[in-house]
């Protein structure tokens, strides 16, 4: 097993993450999970925000295989649900892949949001 450097606390340490956008910045466990304890100490002090546990975007095609497709060439993975929708997967983003015959007379757009409780979420929008 390779040992890393944390970035943050400078530990060696066998097991950590990086960022997306800098794959040499190397974080231990421990630290995110103080990094993302002091981010939500500051959402709590901003009014309380809900973390997002994720999202998944919903895009209308008109050809739905000639979409999934073009994901499968960009290094998504795929799979259908069925002749008419699809979703492109790339770690924890899922694109789902909607037909439509006419998705440029539509102005709609949807986006799944996840959240730990939905409830509450519901509860505190309602306010």
């Amino acid at each position: 097993m390779t040992e890393a450097s944390c970035s943050c606390c400078e530990n060696t340490v066998q097991d950590w993450v990086t960022l997306w956008s800098h794959k040499d910045i190397v974080i231990c466990y421990q630290c995110l999970d103080y990094l993302n304890s002091r981010r939500a100490k500051r959402i709590a002090i901003h009014g309380g925000l809900k973390l997002l546990a994720g999202f998944d975007p919903v895009f209308s095609v008109r050809d739905v295989e000639r979409a999934v497709d073009h994901y499968q060439r960009l290094g998504f993975t795929t799979e259908y649900h069925d002749e008419t929708y699809a979703f492109a997967r790339w770690g924890n983003l899922a694109i789902h892949l909607a037909h439509d015959d006419h998705p440029d007379g539509h102005m709609t757009s949807v986006l799944y949001i996840h959240v730990d409780d939905a409830d509450d979420l519901a509860a505190d929008w309602r306010k």
